[in-house]
């Protein structure tokens, strides 16, 4: 771990972790933002004109509603059984996120912030665990996700299981990581960790 400027700590994980609960609580008790690569990626699909013109293009031309808000069921069904698809998607969404993560990052330095927290789900499949000096994993079973996933809006267990699929396998997520949480119980036992891994890091930043 660094000792001078900022820490840069990565939180990735498979899909229905846990991953953006767990950067919220970590972010707060580190007393900083958190930026999610999610979050963002939703924010260019939603609002960005240039991002909207090129995915109906690229990757689907009905990846949108009348009303002009995101078909994330069909983006779902097509980039999760094209992989072709998917990548031009990610072709689309990933430099753009980059250009943001590079300006808060430079925020948080240019303002002397001793943490800089991603949540970035695929970063190990996009070759990341460079930029960062410590990337957290939080997993669960399989089991669990397919809950979770399962209890989201127009998402059968068929699916989930291919959503599963399409990422690194979490196992070896979790052995590239330099810490893991485990998030099958309570809130209060996943912030129960992040408060252990908090603690740690502050303690090794003064």
């Amino acid at each position: 771990m660094t000792c001078n400027g900022t820490h840069i700590i990565g939180i990735t994980g498979g899909i229905a972790t846990g991953k953006t609960t767990f950067a919220r609580i970590l972010s707060k008790l580190l007393g900083t933002e958190c930026f999610s690569a999610d979050e963002y990626s939703g924010i260019l699909l939603a609002s960005d004109v240039e991002v909207v013109k090129e995915i109906k293009e690229r990757v689907c031309p009905d990846a949108y509603h009348v009303d002009g808000t995101p078909d994330r069921a069909r983006l779902r069904a097509v980039i999760f059984t094209d992989p072709a698809a998917r990548r031009e998607l990610e072709a689309i969404l990933h430099p753009r996120i980059g250009i943001a993560w590079q300006a808060e990052l430079a925020r948080h330095r240019e303002n002397k912030l001793p943490f800089f927290v991603s949540e970035v789900p695929l970063l190990f499949e996009a070759g990341l665990e460079g930029d960062f000096h410590s990337v957290v994993c939080v997993a669960c079973s399989e089991e669990a996700r397919l809950a979770r996933l399962t209890a989201r809006p127009r998402i059968s267990l068929d699916d989930a299981k291919k959503m599963i699929a399409s990422q690194i396998p979490l196992n070896d997520k979790i052995e590239r990581s330099g810490s893991v949480v485990w998030n099958d119980g309570t809130l209060d036992a996943l912030a129960a960790q992040a408060e252990v891994l908090a603690n740690r890091f502050l303690l090794s930043h003064v």
